[in-house]
């Protein structure tokens, strides 16, 4: 299983770009802001072909994002969307529940989402 734990709501302040020192990133964050989400959304691109590529080698990608990083949101990554929700709620729901959610959206209902049925 491949799973998939980031901050992809938010490509300035929870997204690391490939590449990027912690340094540089705290640097161009501040002085480039849509540099930074531009760079972190090309990173994001990047995490999802590589778990498209495992995903193709037979693993089973999975992520407890709302909305997994897709980058440019290719179809292709728009498929693996339902692969991604698809695989949490098939392999990992029902083996370990309770889960302990954060609303990194900022939205108190947002803890509900992933076990709404």
């Amino acid at each position: 299983m491949v799973t998939d734990q980031t901050s992809a709501h938010d490509p300035l302040h929870g997204y690391l770009p490939k590449g990027w020192s912690w340094e540089e990133y705290q640097q161009k964050a501040e002085s480039d802001p849509q540099g930074t989400i531009l760079a972190a959304k090309r990173s994001m691109a990047d995490h999802v072909q590589a778990m498209l590529a495992f995903h193709e080698m037979g693993s089973q990608p999975s992520t407890t994002a709302q909305h997994p990083p897709d980058g440019a949101g290719s179809g292709r990554q728009q498929r693996l969307r339902f692969r991604l929700r698809a695989g949490i709620s098939a392999a990992v729901l029902p083996r370990y529940r309770p889960f302990r959610w954060v609303a990194l959206s900022g939205d108190p209902q947002d803890i509900y989402k992933p076990t709404r049925k």
